[in-house]
């Protein structure tokens, strides 16, 4: 996978990674759509992008790193399968 250009990833997720796919990705994808419900009201209230955004990312950064990076990994995939 690249980001920004640079290749971030040398090889396969660890086996630990998979197993904690394989555990979490369905309850990630639904707080996903919970979030998503509420920066939809948050958009609403504010009435600017980037004024949701920086509260949504304030949220999500007052939060376990690895619950906030699952739900960033999920949204992503969520995003990338769309047709």
């Amino acid at each position: 996978m690249s980001y920004q250009g640079r290749n971030v990833n040398d090889g396969e997720p660890p086996p630990a990674i998979i197993a904690a796919a394989e555990r979490d990705y369905r309850s990630m994808c639904a707080s996903v759509a919970d979030a998503m419900l509420g920066a939809r009201r948050v958009a609403a209230e504010r009435g600017s992008e980037v004024e949701a955004f920086a509260e949504v990312y304030f949220e999500l950064s007052r939060i376990n790193p690895r619950v906030a990076g699952a739900m960033g990994a999920a949204a992503i995939v969520q995003l990338a399968m769309r047709p």
